[in-house]
């Protein structure tokens, strides 16, 4: 089994620019090896910005 790394995007964590720059269109979202994981549909990145 190999070792992976995730990060974890919220609407809480401000950054949006990182996140989208990684794929993500919603939060909250992961993204495991370079690629979004969508939990769970909550708000769109363009929603969070003000």
């Amino acid at each position: 089994m190999t070792e992976k790394s995730a990060i974890l995007y919220h609407a809480g964590c401000g950054v949006c620019v990182e996140a989208e720059s990684a794929g993500v269109t919603w939060v909250p979202a992961f993204v495991i090896d370079g690629r979004p994981f969508y939990v769970n549909f909550g708000a769109p990145l363009a929603d969070l910005k003000g």
